[in-house]
């Protein structure tokens, strides 16, 4: 049976059936199979952990075919998430490259001022979150009055982070590195 053919019966076996098809599509598109490509990568749920990896790579898969209408359906779609995941901010600059190919510099050119402005709002929020965490933010997470929990709830960082940082700091406090340093400095 094929890994992508994985009958998923919970969370956990839809997440790694989303994982094998991610990997078989991104596989396929590296060489040049763009319709086994199109295929794995559709199998994907829209709203999994995967989904906008996947959205990217469809696109791509259909770019790399010539089919530019459908990569730029799949890349709206994603560009509709928060800009704060790297394949949305890719897709940003992926739809005008599509639309010039098709013919319409006049829309591409307002397309990459549409990316220019998202990715000023990206750098003006990651710039807040830099200075949140030189002004202690993440000191005053790691302090919270949980001092017996093992590990960095979502809903700890949720208490302890202000609003405009909560996004970034919740990808770097929620990776498996950080809960491993962390456990290893509440061990200490």
């Amino acid at each position: 049976e094929d890994s992508g053919e994985i009958k998923a019966h919970d969370d956990e076996h839809a997440a790694l059936k989303d994982r094998a098809n991610l990997a078989l599509g991104f596989s396929y598109i590296q060489q040049k199979e763009t319709s086994d490509a199109v295929k794995y990568l559709k199998e994907i749920r829209l709203k999994g952990p995967f989904s906008n990896k996947a959205l990217l790579g469809l696109g791509w898969a259909y770019n790399l075919a010539g089919d530019h209408r459908r990569a730029l359906s799949a890349w709206r779609e994603l560009v509709k998430r928060d800009a704060i995941d790297p394949a949305v901010q890719e897709a940003l600059l992926a739809i005008p490259y599509s639309t010039d190919t098709v013919g319409a510099p006049g829309r591409a050119l307002t397309e990459y001022e549409e990316a220019i402005k998202i990715y000023a709002q990206e750098q003006a929020r990651l710039e807040n979150v830099i200075e949140a965490v030189e002004l202690g933010e993440i000191e005053k997470i790691l302090r919270t009055d949980s001092r017996d929990l093992e590990i960095l709830t979502p809903l700890e960082i949720k208490k302890a982070s202000s609003a405009q940082s909560l996004p970034y700091l919740s990808h770097l406090l929620a990776s498996y590195e950080f809960q491993t340093a962390y456990k290893n400095y509440r061990d200490l």
